[in-house]
């Protein structure tokens, strides 16, 4: 299938929506369009497959709520995104997987990870919940390419009540 611009007629459409000044039926009819020749053609085949990212979200063996709800919603917002294949947690290799555990690169390339993204969060006190980010692109390095650790308050319950 080949899809040709209509450049005259795009602007056919702008003049006529974009302008201020009202069509009257008094108004010239619109100039015909203009050779399109030279505007060239793309040509749509659909028989190249686009490459899917593989990404690995580190699994957490952690009970803690905050552990589960940053992990949970990094891990569904990824999946819903449609632009990476988000591993199963099924596939991750065997290791630990606390807060401050190292991460294993060599094992999540083994099994096939691009991405590596590790998302933490544990209560420190009554007001103050750490959240660790980290961030690995295995075709970059073992070193991660993004880190970041930020405190917040947590959440009070009418505050989740009404957020939904």
């Amino acid at each position: 299938m080949r899809l040709k611009s209509n450049l005259a007629g795009l602007l056919f459409v702008t003049a006529l929506f974009g302008s201020s000044s009202r069509a009257t039926a008094e108004s010239a009819p619109p100039a015909p369009p203009q050779d399109e020749t030279s505007l060239g053609e793309i040509p749509v085949t659909g028989s190249s497959a686009e490459h899917v990212i593989k990404l690995a979200i580190l699994p957490s063996l952690a009970a803690d709520l905050e552990d589960v709800v940053v992990r949970g919603v990094v891990r569904r917002d990824f999946e819903l995104s449609g632009l990476f294949e988000v591993l199963p947690d099924s596939k991750a290799p065997p290791g630990l997987y606390g807060y401050e555990d190292a991460v294993d690169v060599p094992a999540w390339r083994n099994v096939g990870a691009e991405v590596i993204v590790k998302v933490a969060a544990r209560k420190r006190s009554p007001k103050s919940i750490e959240v660790l980010g980290l961030a690995y692109f295995l075709n970059v390095g073992k070193d991660p390419v993004f880190q970041k650790s930020i405190s917040v308050a947590p959440a009070l319950p009418e505050t989740i009540a009404r957020t939904g």
